[in-house]
C-alpha cells in the first residue's frame, strides 16, 4: 500500500515502532502562543509497521475498494486542507460556534464532526498534533505524546502480573512501561497525590490533556499529573489498551508509594473499569476515578466513521466496534455489577450536545455508574447541576476537559482523595466558567482539535489495512 497521507503540525521526525527508548522523558513543550502557525507533514506508518501493536485482534479484516480509498483520501484532505469559513479569534467564538453547531445538528460522530470543526477554524493556531507514531508537539520523539520513554524499573514486581488473581500480560514490559509519560517535574518521591490522565479514542495523552488538566495541574500543589500514550492511540483492540492501563497504575503506585487517582476521558473510561474489573491489583493501586465524557455503555450513535452508504462495506477499528451500545465487549463489562463502581468515582457527561457518545441523559446515559459496593459514586451531567449557565449551556463530547463546573469539582475529588458531590464546592461560582480561569485559547482550540484530530487518526488506521468488520473476541479470562 502506498504511504498513506501524512499530518502533523510543527516539524517532528517520524517514530519507528518500539525503538530503543530515547533517552530521559521529554521536556515539557514550550509554552504556546496564539500566534503559533500550522507547518508540516509527519509520515504515517505502513501497516506491516503497525500490525504488531493490533495483538490480540481477531476479526474480518475488511476490504480497501477503489471507492472507499478515494473517499478516505478526499475526507483526509478535507479535514487536513480545509478553507475554513471562520477563523475564531475568542474563547466566545468557539463556544459560539459549538452551540450553533448542536442546536441545529444531530451528532454524527467523529469524522463528520472532524470535518466541520476544521472548516469552522478549530484547526488553526495549534502548535502541535499526534498520531499513530507519536510524532507531535515541539519536541519531535520526544514529544509528549511519545510512547518510546526511558522509565526506571519499578522496585517491586508487576510483570508478567502484579498479583497472582490479576491475567498475565500479553504485551512486552518494556512497551507497556515506556508508554508512561512523565514530565521532568513530576518527582516520584514527591508525589504524595499522583494522578494519571488516559486518553480517549484515537489520541494520545500529552495532546488530550496539555490543553486542560495537564496545564491546570502542572504546578503540583493538588496533584502530580503524568499520562499515558498507547501506541495506536486506544483504536486496536480494546483489551490490548486495558493492559497498558492496568500496567501505569500499578508502575506509578510503585514508584511513589501511594494510590493513583485517574482522570480518564471517554474510552479511557471505559477501559479502565474493564482493568478494575478484570486485574485485581488494579483495585487495589487505584485510589479514585475521575470520568470526564465516558461511555461505559458504549454509544448508540451509528455514523461515528461517515463516509457514505456508496462506497461498500468500511472496516473499523476494533475499538469502535467494541464500543458500540450493545457489544460484547460492553456487555461483558457489565455483567456482574460492571455497571458499578469499584472504587470511588466521580463522572460528568452531558445530556445535550455529546457528539460522540449517546444516551447521555439520567440515569439511562452510558456515563452512568451505580454504587452496589457502596464505594462511593458521583454522577453529574452537567445541564442539570448547572442548568442555563455558562458551564451548564453547552457541553460537547471534549468541551467538558475544560469546562469550569467539570474542573472544579475534579479538583475538589483530587483534594478530598474520594468522590465529591456537586454540593460540595460553591455552584454559584464553578457553573459561570464556561472555561476555567488560567485556560487561554490556545488550550481551548487545542482541546477541541481533539475531534478533528481524531477523525484523522481513524481514517488513516482504516486506510493501513487494519479495518476489521467482526468484533475482536473477549479473551479467555473474561469468557
Amino acid at each position: 500500500m502506498a504511504p498513506l497521507l501524512s499530518y502533523g503540525l510543527v516539524a517532528t521526525s517520524c517514530l519507528c515502532l518500539f525503538p530503543a527508548a530515547n533517552g530521559a522523558p521529554a521536556s515539557v513543550p514550550a509554552s504556546k502562543s496564539a500566534t503559533s502557525t500550522v507547518h508540516v507533514r509527519a509520515p504515517v506508518p505502513e501497516p506491516q509497521l503497525i500490525g504488531g501493536l493490533v495483538g490480540g485482534l481477531v476479526g474480518t479484516v475488511g476490504t480497501l475498494t477503489k471507492p472507499l480509498l478515494d473517499v478516505l483520501d478526499q475526507t483526509l484532505n478535507d479535514i487536513l486542507h480545509p478553507q475554513p469559513t471562520i477563523l475564531p479569534q475568542s474563547i466566545d467564538d468557539i463556544l459560539s460556534f459549538l452551540q450553533v453547531r448542536y442546536q441545529n445538528k444531530n451528532n454524527t460522530g467523529y469524522v463528520d464532526n472532524g470535518k466541520d470543526y476544521a472548516l469552522n477554524g478549530v484547526l488553526s493556531k495549534i502548535t502541535g498534533a499526534q498520531g499513530l507514531l507519536g510524532a507531535t508537539i515541539n519536541e519531535g520523539s520526544l514529544s509528549i505524546n511519545s510512547f518510546t520513554n526511558s522509565n526506571p524499573a519499578p522496585p517491586k514486581t508487576i510483570y508478567p502480573q502484579s498479583a497472582t488473581s490479576d491475567p498475565k500480560f500479553s504485551v512486552s514490559e518494556s512497551v507497556l512501561r515506556s508508554a508512561i509519560f512523565i514530565p521532568p517535574t513530576f518527582k516520584a518521591d514527591k508525589a504524595p497525590n499522583p494522578v494519571l490522565l488516559i486518553p480517549g479514542t484515537a489520541t494520545m495523552g500529552g495532546v488530550n490533556f496539555d490543553g486542560n488538566f495537564a496545564k491546570i495541574l502542572s504546578d503540583g500543589k493538588i496533584a502530580q499529573p503524568l499520562w499515558l500514550n498507547v501506541p495506536t492511540a486506544l483504536l486496536q483492540d480494546a483489551q490490548i489498551s486495558v493492559e497498558y492501563i492496568a500496567y501505569a497504575i500499578n508502575y506509578v503506585k510503585a514508584i511513589t508509594g501511594n494510590k493513583v487517582n485517574v482522570i480518564a476521558w471517554s474510552q479511557g473510561n471505559l477501559d479502565t473499569q474493564w482493568a478494575l474489573k478484570y486485574f485485581p491489583s488494579v483495585r487495589e493501586s487505584a485510589k479514585q476515578l475521575i470520568s470526564v465524557s465516558p461511555d461505559f455503555h458504549g454509544s448508540t450513535l451509528a455514523n461515528i466513521v461517515d463516509l457514505g452508504t456508496d462506497v461498500g462495506l468500511v472496516p473499523m477499528t476494533p475499538a469502535f466496534l467494541q464500543q458500540e451500545y450493545n457489544s460484547a465487549y460492553v456487555a461483558k463489562l457489565r455483567g456482574n455489577n460492571g455497571d458499578s463502581a469499584y472504587i470511588p468515582t466521580t463522572t460528568f457527561y452531558s445530556a445535550v450536545f455529546d457528539e460522540i457518545v449517546q444516551p447521555q441523559s439520567g440515569t439511562g446515559a452510558s456515563a452512568f455508574i451505580k454504587d452496589v459496593r457502596g464505594v462511593g459514586v458521583s454522577n453529574n451531567e452537567i445541564q442539570s447541576v448547572c442548568g442555563a449557565t455558562p458551564a451548564g449551556a453547552i457541553g460537547t463530547h471534549e468541551s467538558l476537559l475544560f469546562n469550569g463546573f467539570v474542573v472544579s469539582l475534579a479538583l475538589e475529588a483530587l483534594k478530598k482523595g474520594k468522590a465529591v458531590q456537586a454540593s460540595e464546592i460553591d455552584l454559584q461560582k464553578a457553573c459561570q466558567l464556561a472555561v476555567y480561569p488560567g485556560l487561554n485559547l490556545i488550550d481551548v482550540l487545542e482541546t477541541e482539535a481533539l475531534i478533528p484530530l481524531a477523525g484523522v487518526n481513524i481514517l488513516q488506521y482504516i486506510k493501513a489495512g487494519l479495518g476489521i468488520t467482526v468484533e475482536p473476541k473477549l479473551k479467555a479470562y473474561a469468557q
